[in-house]
């Protein structure tokens, strides 16, 4: 049976891995994944170093612009770690009190950043044109308007910023740092959903190729690509931290428990 000897001790636990008491730390891997924000960041510079590299393969492998490199792989990795994250608090979820009934929205989300792991994966946005074409569409020769993938993807974005993230939002109450890390999520995805307007502006893109130091560097879409890295592994530790805290509610076993917790626990503390 706990005590609020024992919570404090953090000696009796069904999951070692999951201490109580006064020397609660998270789980090593919720831990290990607030490094992700620095491993993005680190991607600029090794993009803009990757220019020194003898050969062409080399510098393609690093570069932030290109595609199925190790850029693309951090990138689907990250949305990766979202969908997993969800379907874990999915689970976590019944652990917490009161239960959610809306619980199911977990799997909307983990659904939805899936597929935006396999966008990635396979450029489905970057072939808008082809996919309109094969589902009988218009092409680009025949004359005919052709959505851009902006114009296509947005509705389902603001969906799911709404009630995806208005759920999570809800969910993340009792949590400490949660609901920073998944408004800072949001808002590092809505720069780079920005920076990816601006580039496909004609008059934003002619003033990039006027100035010297943005068409060198080609700082915008560095930046949406980190942008959008940021946001999805802000996104990824919110979750995990909530799925973290269920899964901490389901150790104590009686209602004495539940009250000494709530009392000992600082689950800020990591």
């Amino acid at each position: 049976m706990f005590t609020s000897a024992s919570l404090k001790s953090g000696m009796e636990t069904p999951f070692p891995m999951f201490r109580t008491g006064k020397n609660y730390t998270l789980h090593p891997v919720v831990r290990a994944m607030h490094g992700l924000p620095f491993l993005a960041l680190m991607l600029i510079p090794v993009h803009y170093m990757s220019k020194f590299l003898p050969t062409g393969y080399a510098q393609d492998l690093f570069n932030i612009g290109r595609e199925a490199n190790l850029p693309t792989f951090f990138a689907c990795f990250s949305w990766m770690l979202v969908s997993a994250a969800s379907l874990v608090a999915f689970f976590a979820d019944p652990f917490v009190k009161p239960v959610s009934k809306t619980r199911w929205l977990w799997l909307f989300i983990a659904a939805a950043f899936f597929f935006a792991c396999i966008d990635e994966f396979v450029q489905l946005h970057e072939h808008i044109d082809d996919i309109w074409q094969s589902i009988g569409g218009v092409s680009s020769g025949s004359g005919k308007s052709i959505p851009d993938w902006n114009v296509v993807y947005t509705p389902p974005m603001l969906v799911l910023t709404a009630v995806g993230g208005g759920f999570a939002w809800l969910q993340m109450a009792p949590v400490k740092h949660a609901r920073a890390f998944l408004a800072s999520g949001i808002v590092f995805l809505a720069l780079a959903i920005a920076a990816e307007y601006l580039e496909a502006s004609p008059t934003i893109l002619a003033a990039i190729q006027a100035n010297a130091f943005m068409a060198k560097t080609h700082i915008l879409w560095v930046l949406e690509e980190t942008f959008e890295n940021l946001g999805a592994v802000f996104i990824a530790i919110s979750i995990a931290r909530f799925a973290d805290y269920a899964i901490r509610c389901a150790i104590p076993q009686n209602a004495e428990a539940v009250a000494a917790l709530d009392k000992q626990v600082a689950y800020d503390k990591f």
